[in-house]
């Protein structure tokens, strides 16, 4: 007997084991603290870890001290740069670094891609090089002949580095030292079920290698068994909605050794659904799964004190949505967001939304995600707990056990609960903890089939087939493909649910009510039968419905709504259903000629995904043409052609864009008057510690004067530059000032602007004038616009012929007066013509051409000249063929 078991008999015969889902009881069972202690701080609040984020850990780490880092599975990180050196000697061009990376405090199995910034080394060419040294014994060669600074002694043993050499070059590396990050297959695992070390992203050796190698739990004090049941549940090959196979549980990331080992526990126990466990004195662990159906039952006649009932969980925990995060593989792992797993009946019936944000740091793919979360959701919500006092039969009660209680004085009756905390005496006999469990809270995740066996001491009576069985497409993630539902008419004790594929059984399922989410289904058409089962054993006709798993249709309808130089593009589908779809996006300036697939990609410009897509930086008046197609897991549909041509309204997009230019800084920088008051501004400036230049003659009521103003600020929210020219007289009450001033302001919000203006103005008889130029372009809000305005009364552009300018484009009074124009495309509200409309062809002589006199109102149409013309004024109408000659006459002469 072991020496912590033995002290814990000898006081008292007190034996007892928990399956601890806290974080802080996490860290304590892994010490090896006192058993009773970890039952204790079970449902504690998880403390948070200190490790860094995913996105950090992509940033290559420049700093004196950092802590050793686990890498497991396969992810993509970058590493402590702990050396660089520059290549010997002085050269002018294509000197060369040698950097050395450390990516792991162990050695890993091998690394795969690798990004210099956002690009693969490949692409630099003989501009970069690189070696790998996987726990090396002596020093590297290439280090020591090529880097003074290297010594025999740095090895890195034990450990696997990156040396990087880059050849310098200002095209290559137009910012300096890219960060440097790579694809790595981490730490090989120890796998107790072959007794062979290699590489393995199994949640359960991941867990493993973490109590034996870190927290240093001894091989005696590991539950073997327990280890190897639950890396078999993480092997098991689980079908996605893609039609593609993954394994059911694995870890993929990486740790410091600094995170406090709740944390990195914990966060490895949510991304395998697993509890961990301590019972005899050795760790284990419980993979998330349904372990039932139950051997051993618990009857009133066992229990021997009062029973204490949770019947269900509070409003506050009755979490019905789950939001949260995984780190995406297909996205060079990046932290992103999976698909919401949302329970919308329990909205309905909570009255409210209750979610609960779950961080899967160590699950690469969607598909685990949406499961661990679905899973998580039924168990929180599910939330019935007992509490009871067993006599001496409790021993054979151990954590982790699917138990079925039958108490009918309290109405609980076939009840499958798991046991969650034990304690035994051998005086008063075993305190349980009970929380409630059964197939119904995995569905998706059964770690092996089962049969129950029949009742073979009640008479089996005849079981009426279920009704009303039909297949009801829902979108819950990419987890859930829908729900099969039907009635059953007679009391049942399970119904057995079969789904075929052709002739071939795809998935069984047991369940005790009367619906079931469906899941893993690839593309095609299947066949659901539902057989109910009585408490006899006795087994109804099958209930048969047939529905199909396809592609999606495409949009049976685009909306698209025209805004100020944009187009609104909102596709719609009908009462098809399609599991999560979205909808891509294809845009072409002229229409295709075909809308099938080669045509649309080959000859339009693909914009994006989503529900919905706003493009905008168009041309008013002008027809734009969109392709749309719906996606989902399962394929994509067929393209649908929509056009639409933004706002023409000429009057409401003056008014938008004068609003708009208006509310700029260059607008408003048009808009300001010119300061007449130099001394105010010269006090301003002094105040501002601004650079001042004033040069000034006065006689009198007369002054001339030139004012310039240097300005420089830098604070902790943005950088601001301003120069200011101002040339002014005054002579009495009038004035006349020619002011220029360039800025540039930027803040630590991302908000910023440059602006050139120009501002010349009069005050005469108490009237201010101005003509002003601005040139200007601010980023807001992260949208760039840039600026260039003019404020005259007249604007006048010049040609200068003849020794003379003549005007050749005119703005006077909000009027556009141009003496030749020639315009390739052009949209016209309203039009007024105060002679004639004609055809750049037009020659009578040779009669081609068309031409309307807007005076006479005579017509005249000869088209190409060779197959006759016609001619109308407002009383009579003639046709002539190709010679000249009259055929018809219409109208008075």
């Amino acid at each position: 007997m072991g020496q912590t078991i033995a002290s814990v008999v000898s006081a008292g015969l007190m034996i007892a084991g928990a399956v601890v889902t806290g974080g802080l009881g996490v860290a304590l069972i892994a010490a090896g603290v006192a058993v009773q202690f970890a039952a204790s701080q079970m449902y504690k609040p998880k403390m948070p870890g200190m490790g860094r984020d995913q996105a950090e850990r992509k940033q290559m780490l420049r700093s004196s001290t950092a802590s050793e880092t686990v890498i497991v599975g396969r992810t993509v990180v970058s590493g402590l740069l702990f050396f660089a050196e520059e290549e010997p000697g002085e050269q002018d061009e294509h000197e060369k670094i040698t950097l050395a990376i450390a990516l792991a405090g162990h050695p890993i199995e091998k690394i795969g891609r690798i990004w210099l910034g956002d690009d693969q080394i490949e692409s630099f060419g003989e501009h970069a090089e690189w070696a790998l040294h996987n726990g090396r014994t002596d020093a590297d060669p290439f280090m020591l002949e090529n880097c003074p600074s290297w010594k025999p002694d740095m090895i890195g043993r034990e450990m696997a580095w990156l040396r990087v050499t880059l050849k310098f070059d200002t095209e290559k590396f137009p910012y300096g030292l890219p960060n440097i990050k790579c694809e790595v297959w981490g730490k090989k695992l120890y796998d107790p079920r072959t007794q062979k070390t290699a590489w393995s992203n199994n949640g359960a050796l991941v867990i493993l290698d973490y109590y034996r190698s870190y927290l240093q739990v001894p091989d005696a004090d590991i539950d073997w068994g327990a280890f190897k049941r639950a890396a078999d549940i993480c092997d098991e090959s689980i079908g996605t909605p893609d039609g593609g196979r993954e394994s059911r549980y694995t870890l993929n990331g990486a740790y410091e050794l600094e995170e406090s080992p709740a944390s990195i526990l914990d966060a490895m126990h949510r991304c395998v659904a697993a509890d961990p466990t301590y019972m005899a004195g050795k760790h284990g662990m419980l993979a998330g799964a349904y372990y039932g159906p139950a051997v051993l039952e618990i009857h009133e006649n066992q229990i021997t004190d009062t029973v204490t009932l949770t019947p269900e969980v509070g409003l506050k925990e009755a979490t019905n949505a789950i939001y949260g995060t995984f780190v995406d593989a297909e996205q060079i792992h990046t932290k992103t967001d999976f698909t919401p797993v949302i329970r919308h009946e329990w909205i309905a019936e909570d009255g409210l939304e209750i979610k609960e944000n779950l961080d899967f740091r160590f699950v690469t793919t969607p598909y685990q995600a949406q499961r661990l979360a679905l899973q998580y959701l039924r168990r929180k919500r599910a939330g019935r707990r007992v509490q009871l006092k067993m006599n001496l039969d409790g021993y054979a009660y151990r954590p982790g056990q699917v138990v079925r209680l039958n108490l009918p004085t309290l109405g609980i009756g076939e009840l499958e609960f798991r046991v969650i905390d034990w304690r035994f005496s051998a005086l008063d006999g075993a305190d349980l903890t009970l929380e409630e469990d059964g197939a119904y809270v995995y569905e998706d995740a059964i770690s092996k089939p089962f049969e129950r066996p029949p009742f073979t001491r009640l008479p089996a009576g005849s079981v009426g087939s279920p009704t009303t069985l039909t297949f009801i497409p829902q979108t819950l993630g990419d987890v859930i493909q829908g729900v099969l539902s039907w009635r059953n008419v007679n009391e049942v004790a399970f119904n057995r649910v079969t789904i075929y594929q052709d002739t071939r059984i795809v998935q069984t399922i047991q369940v005790p009510g009367e619906s079931v989410n469906l899941a893993g289904l690839v593309r095609g058409n299947y066949r659901a039968e539902v057989r109910a089962v009585n408490a006899a054993g006795a087994m109804s006709a099958p209930a048969v419905f047939e529905f199909s798993i396809q592609a999606p249709p495409p949009p049976v309808n685009v909306e698209i709504t025209p805004g100020f130089f944009s187009l609104t593009v909102v596709p719609r589908q009908g009462d098809v259903a399609s599991f999560g779809h979205t909808f891509e996006f294809w845009f072409s300036e002229k229409q295709l000629d075909h809308t099938h697939e080669p045509a649309v990609i080959n000859h339009a410009d693909r914009l994006g995904q989503g529900n919905f897509w706003l493009k905008d930086h168009l041309r008013a008046g002008t027809t734009y043409w969109f392709y749309i197609r719906t996606l989902n897991t399962y394929g994509k549909s067929l393209f649908v052609e929509a056009s639409g041509i933004p706002d023409s309204n000429t009057k409401a997009i003056m008014d938008e864009l004068e609003h708009d230019f208006m509310t700029t800084e260059a607008g408003k920088r048009l808009e300001r008057q010119i300061d007449f008051t130099t001394e105010a501004i010269m006090e301003n400036a002094a105040l501002m510690g601004s650079v001042v230049q004033h040069q000034l003659k006065e006689n009198g009521e007369m002054r001339a004067e030139i004012l310039e103003v240097r300005t420089t600020q830098i604070t902790d929210q943005k950088a601001f530059a301003e120069k200011m020219e101002k040339v002014q007289v005054n002579v009495g009450e009038n004035a006349a000032a020619i002011e220029e001033r360039a800025i540039a302001v930027f803040n630590v919000d991302g908000n910023g602007y440059a602006i050139k203006d120009i501002g010349a103005g009069v005050w005469y008889n108490g009237q201010f004038y101005k003509a002003g130029v601005v040139i200007g372009a601010e980023v807001k809000n992260g949208k760039v616009e840039t600026h260039f305005g003019v404020r005259a009364n007249q604007f006048t552009v010049v040609n200068p012929t003849n020794e003379k300018s003549e005007p050749v484009f005119v703005i006077k009074n909000g009027q556009v007066l141009a003496n030749s124009l020639l315009v390739g495309d052009a949209t016209i509200t309203s039009a007024k013509i105060a002679d004639t409309l004609q055809s750049t062809n037009f020659n009578p002589s040779r009669r081609t051409g068309f031409r309307l006199n807007m005076r006479t109102g005579e017509m005249v149409s000869y088209g190409q000249g060779n197959s006759g013309y016609w001619v109308e004024t407002n009383n009579l109408k003639q046709l002539f063929d190709n010679n000249g000659r009259l055929r018809i006459r219409m109208g008075f002469w």
